[in-house]
């Protein structure tokens, strides 16, 4: 493509152009000249074409109005006239990529494809949607999208319902959430860094409709916005359209949204916050901080490479020294620290969890002579280069799992384009890597720790202390505070908030006809390939152990895949192999320290990661399979090093080291209770799972029943400690062996030979020992539980196993999938229910789950669960709809996969003896899914809810006032 800069093409002037050798793209910069509008393309050979249409949105309050008009803009537009556009795409496109998100300073808006005409459609709703949204005619828009009074009749409570309003309930309900924000704004007293542009839930109630067609109106203007481009494409006819159909109509005019600077301070301010604790739990140890630096600009990228290697040199290896000593002086009990870039300044985090507040002083302290010592004495030039290996490996192999790797570019040219700065920038590294090397011979990075660290007065320390019966506290607040407003209100006023509720809720049971509908094109069957995609990966065998090879072009990096038979483990010791997953790599072996192990894994490797994973029968959810995994991947340079060090790790840790072996414990225990609040669905659906299939009650020793075996052994690590060390060595005993061993490997053919001759030498230093297989009579937990956590939601979980019914698989309930996903549930929990979402696991085997997400509700839910099978029983769809629902589920059945996934798949698909001719009947089935195919699904639903299985994870209050519904309920936290 010869394109010449100065020149004018389809109204966009061609200002820059350059190859870009680390995303293998040529870099073309437009300016469109009649509106002002930026875009860039990145050319190649990448058929995963991204767009994206980004504007920049600086919040000026905590209302979270950037983040509400992120939602209500996909929600009908004036070429699509639809209730919601966005979720027809997601019904009926395939896309490998659709969403939308709010940035503290950028709100960005991608779709990504495989297919043309896909991709032409994608572009068109979401330009329409962001110029010309609805958001001005229909008032209801901010209503359900943002908050609103609800008040069904005049008798009832009245509520604040919103789909924002609940998500940003659900975020603050984390204490990690509370913590980054308040850091966050304590950093930045004086931009809009201090607000909260998701929305805080007490502010979002004050957006009015005023303002919030304001914000669009101000920001959403094509000079404002920045359109990117990526992939194998026709640059011109993009450029043409994008033209003549949407910026063709606008005058370029100036829009004050510059993000300002930050003046430094001139000393440390100290910010102090809560967050609440359910009645009766223990608020020692449940605090945190945050020490927080600002260090230059995020285009400042030299400065930002140089955070990133400090963020893993001073905390996130093992033994990392500022982390350790923390660790030594039981300040606190895990420590971790990060680097934010996607704000105009960077920030450098060093968060401290499972601490208390009277601490504080010694934290800090920790910190600076931490930081004095390897400034004075100097930084280890193997652990700069060990962490500079980590980054580059990264950025090389350039793995963003199911990510298209021009929506991750994408995010990454917003860091310096939204400031003004060079787009390109942020994507070079080459001559980056290069000055840290030269770097590292030097006192480079002991000069960076003394300048932006040390001396840097910009900083702010944030204390979070637990309040029991805090969120109690709140909630009567706001029950107060409506009760008043529903008092003083007018007979008037109330007759009128309950036409809205009504008007509002017509609104959303409102069907959009056939005409309005098909003003989104739809792609035609012929468009999917009718083929699966064949397996490719051949099995070698020697000595008893299969050896699986995935050929892939892999840039020279190995990935392997190793599971050890775990079968075999006593059921006394389940408990102890998820243990053992979290201390593989994190201690000390018979050759190394655990420091200088995890210096060699990060000098040598790309990764060595160590997980206990259960695999179920695709015919039977009770029939399993266990396995001590191991995922790696090297430069093939290195293989033989890799197959040293997973060797000695297998083989040769030492779990006598009780004061690390706490350490770890400790980290592990306190990582999970923090993460209690946020992962609810998580729990929920592991919980729910192990009521009915065998194969869930083993992975659950792994999820709550974990973290309640950690922090025991936590708590009384003195009295446990040799107990811990034997069953550890007893458990390694039985699951590191070679028989029945599977090595998984992915590389180019003509590496095959010399990665299969280093796993062959891996498995020959395996013990041969055989043992006999356990039949598990595993635990199972009281069916039906409520599950409280001082958060604001619930995650309401329902399912059973439809094989147990007496019911087969069929692959058209993957439709049925799509069908409950994206209209029935998403009708009737997020846009009725005010909740963020609902989610659906369906398993060949028989498994079939559904659990709301960030949900207000719990009994709504459950009456929504209810009535899925006389919903599906008297569907009725077009064949237009119904092809629209089959190809909305092929873009997940075909989503694009990087190299290390493939492996996954193929070992996955052996080890279950999932065939291609399987695959292909599935695949078929989903093809040919007709209405009553759909329809006949009802009575599968209608078994799996008659065992009213349930298990809610939420709110002390919710779940107390519907404790009817179980037979059991317990705090998270408590022991069950």
């Amino acid at each position: 493509m010869d394109l010449k800069i100065g020149e004018v093409y389809q109204g966009f002037i061609l200002i820059h152009s350059e190859q870009l050798q680390e995303v293998n793209s040529q870099a073309y910069m437009f300016k469109h000249l009649k509106s002002g509008a930026r875009l860039l393309y990145l050319a190649n050979d990448d058929d995963n074409k991204v767009f994206s249409i980004s504007f920049r949105t600086p919040a000026s309050d905590d209302t979270g109005v950037a983040h509400i008009l992120e939602h209500s803009v996909l929600c009908g537009s004036k070429k699509f006239p639809l209730k919601e556009p966005f979720v027809e795409l997601v019904k009926g496109s395939l896309n490998t990529f659709l969403n939308a998100m709010t940035f503290p300073d950028k709100t960005m808006y991608p779709v990504a494809s495989m297919n043309d005409k896909d991709f032409h459609n994608l572009m068109d709703v979401y330009l329409d949607a962001v110029f010309n949204p609805r958001i001005y005619e229909n008032k209801y828009l901010l209503k359900q999208e943002g908050w609103h009074y609800s008040l069904p009749k005049l008798e009832d409570e009245l509520i604040y319902k919103g789909v924002v309003y609940n998500e940003m309930k659900g975020v603050y309900s984390s204490p990690e959430s509370v913590l980054e924000q308040a850091s966050q704004a304590s950093l930045f007293p004086d931009t809009t860094y201090r607000y909260e542009s998701g929305g805080h839930p007490e502010a979002i109630p004050q957006l009015t409709q005023a303002d919030f067609e304001k914000f669009h109106s101000l920001y959403y203007h094509p000079a404002n916005s920045y359109i990117y481009l990526y992939g194998k494409l026709d640059i011109i006819e993009r450029l043409k359209f994008i033209d003549q159909e949407y910026l063709q109509s606008y005058e370029e005019i100036t829009v004050d949204s510059a993000i300002q600077l930050q003046e430094p301070f001139n000393k440390t301010k100290i910010t102090k916050v809560e967050y609440p604790l359910s009645e009766g739990e223990d608020t020692k140890g449940r605090s945190f901080f945050s020490l927080a630096f600002v260090v230059g600009e995020s285009h400042e990228m030299e400065k930002y490479l140089a955070l990133n290697i400090l963020d893993i040199i001073l905390v996130n290896m093992p033994g990392s020294p500022l982390k350790q000593a923390i660790l030594d002086r039981e300040i606190a009990q895990d420590v971790e620290s990060s680097t934010t870039s996607s704000i105009k300044q960077n920030v450098f985090s060093i968060v401290a969890s499972g601490t208390d507040a009277d601490k504080q002083e010694e934290f800090v302290k920790t910190i600076y002579a931490s930081l004095q010592e390897l400034a004075t004495k100097g930084i280890d030039k193997k652990l700069l280069e060990s962490a500079l290996n980590i980054i580059e490996f990264k950025l090389r192999e350039a793995d963003f799992g199911n990510y298209p790797k021009g929506l991750i570019y994408n995010i990454r040219v917003m860091d310096t384009w939204l400031y003004d700065q060079c787009p390109l920038e942020a994507l070079k590294y080459e001559g980056l890597i290069e000055k840290m090397r030269e770097n590292i011979k030097g006192r480079y990075f002991e000069n960076f720790i003394e300048t932006y660290l040390m001396d840097n007065t910009h900083r702010s320390l944030t204390v979070l202390t637990p309040c029991i019966g805090l969120e109690i506290e709140r909630g009567k607040a706001l029950k107060t505070k409506l009760e008043a407003i529903k008092a003083q209100a007018t007979a008037a006023e109330l007759e009128q908030l309950v036409v809205e509720t009504a008007q509002l809720q017509a609104m959303q049971e409102y069907i959009d006809p056939p005409e309005a509908l098909e003003k989104i094109p739809l792609l035609k069957l012929s468009d999917i390939k009718a083929e699966a995609e064949k397996s490719n990966y051949s099995v070698t065998t020697t000595n008893k152990v299969n050896y699986l090879y995935q050929p892939a072009f892999t840039n020279k990096i190995a990935y392997i895949e190793g599971h050890l038979s775990a079968n075999e483990l006593p059921e006394e010791l389940i408990s102890y192999l998820y243990l053992l997953s979290d201390l593989l790599g994190q201690l000390s072996t018979k050759k190394y320290n655990y420091f200088d192990l995890a210096q060699e894994i990060a000098l040598h490797t790309g990764g060595i990661s160590f997980s206990a994973n259960v695999l179920a029968s695709e015919e039977n959810a009770d029939e399993f399979v266990v396995k001590l995994s191991c995922n790696a991947k090297v430069l093939l340079n290195k293989m033989n090093k890799l197959q040293e060090l997973i060797s000695e790790i297998l083989l040769d840790t030492d779990f006598t080291d009780k004061k690390r072996l706490r350490e770890v414990i400790n980290e592990s225990k306190t990582s999970i209770e923090v993460g209690l609040s946020s992962q609810g669905h998580t729990i929920a659906m592991s919980r729910l799972a192990a009521y009915f299939s065998k194969a869930a009650a083993f992975s659950e020793q792994g999820s709550l029943n974990y973290y309640y075996f950690i922090r025991n052994l936590s708590e009384n690590f003195e009295t446990k400690a040799e107990q811990i060390i034997n069953d550890l060595q007893t458990v390694l005993k039985y699951v590191v062996k070679a028989p029945k061993a599977l090595w998984g490997y992915s590389c180019e053919t003509s590496h095959q030979a010399q990665v299969l001759a280093e796993l062959q030498v891996l498995n020959s230093k395996l013990p041969q020992t055989e043992y006999p297989e356990v039949d598990y009579k595993l635990p199972v937990p009281a069916k039906n539980e409520g599950i409280y956590t001082p958060g604001m939601v619930q995650y309401v979980a329902m399912g059973g196993d439809f094989k147990k019914k007496g019911f087969k698989y069929h692959g058209s309930m993957r439709v049925v999938e799509t069908v409950l996903r994206y209209e029935y549930l998403w009708t009737n929990i997020r846009v009725k229910g005010g909740a963020y979402g609902a989610m659906i696991t369906l398993k060949r085997n028989g498994v079939w789950q559904f659990v709301s997400y960030r949900d207000p509700n719990l009994l709504n839910t459950i009456e929504v669960y209810k009535q899925m099978a006389d919903y599906l029983a008297n569907l009725e769809l077009s064949e237009r709809e119904v092809l629209k629902y089959i190809i909305g589920t092929m873009s997940k059945v075909d989503m694009p996969m990087s190299n290390a996934g493939k492996l996954t798949r193929s070992i996955t698909r052996y080890l279950l003896g999932l065939s291609d001719e399987i695959v292909q009947q599935s695949r078929t089935q989903i093809l040919a899914t007709k209405l009553q195919d759909l329809r006949d699904t009802a009575q599968i639903i209608a078994s799996i809810m008659q065992d009213n299985n349930l298990c809610v994870v939420g709110s002390e209050s919710k779940i107390k006032e519907a404790s009817s519904l179980f037979n059991k309920i317990f705090a998270a936290t408590s022991q069950e």
